[in-house]
């Protein structure tokens, strides 16, 4: 299980951003929109073109694709989250993911 609360990163650029929202380049990646009250002390970025440093909660950053997951899946919801169909019904329902730990 990873106890890693917090997640910087370095070399975000703010391309556009309005009061609620900056919509960042991270690294030399996709722009991802986030929320001015998601970041976390000790980022460095503002306002459109702004370069630096993004610290995000580590449940922040999972929820935007910044990370890896750290949810376990239960066995068999891959195949149904990745679109493939285990029935001719489209598979079985989506439930939530389920935290371990």
């Amino acid at each position: 299980m990873n106890t890693v609360k917090e997640i910087a990163f370095d070399d975000v650029e703010v391309v556009a951003s309005t009061k609620q929202v900056l919509l960042c380049r991270v690294g030399h990646g996709e722009i991802y929109g986030i929320s001015r009250g998601r970041l976390l002390p000790g980022s460095e970025i503002l306002q459109t073109g702004d370069h630096g440093r993004l610290v995000l909660s580590r449940d922040v950053a999972e929820a935007l694709g910044l990370v890896p997951s750290t949810v376990e899946y239960p066995l068999g919801i891959a195949a149904v989250l990745a679109g493939k169909s285990t029935s001719g019904a489209g598979g079985p329902p989506v439930r939530p993911p389920v935290r371990r730990g």
